[in-house]
């Protein structure tokens, strides 16, 4: 978040306190309740006054790579143990063994194309 337009964003939205939540849940495509977009807020407001508190360290003081050896990494291994029928016994929709979602994003229309 040291980066200048980064900065001006979050500085915009810790000046505004205000988060507008419809906004961005309509760009994820959500549907949120009331009592959801309260919380949403909540959290990223909280979100973003943890972001606003990280600029008091400069990034310089901060050690970038911990990880310094294959010795001893600092990451867990990966332990997979879920199979196809169970994910796709909790997908909405599956064709053909493969899960389907809805479009998001839109083709564009011909005179669109031809601009």
């Amino acid at each position: 978040m040291r980066s200048g337009a980064s900065s001006a964003l979050l500085k915009n939205y810790m000046d505004k306190k205000t988060i507008n939540v419809k906004y961005i849940a309509s760009l994820a495509k959500l549907e949120l309740t009331s009592e959801e977009e309260l919380q949403f807020e909540n959290e990223m407001r909280q979100f973003a006054d943890f972001a606003h508190c990280l600029e008091q360290f400069p990034p310089d003081s901060i050690e970038a790579d911990r990880c310094r050896s294959i010795s001893d990494p600092c990451f867990r291994e990966d332990n997979v143990n879920i199979s196809d029928t169970n994910v796709l016994s909790n997908a909405k929709s599956v064709h053909d063994r493969y899960i389907t979602v809805p479009v998001t994003v839109e083709s564009p229309s011909e005179s669109e194309v031809k601009k």
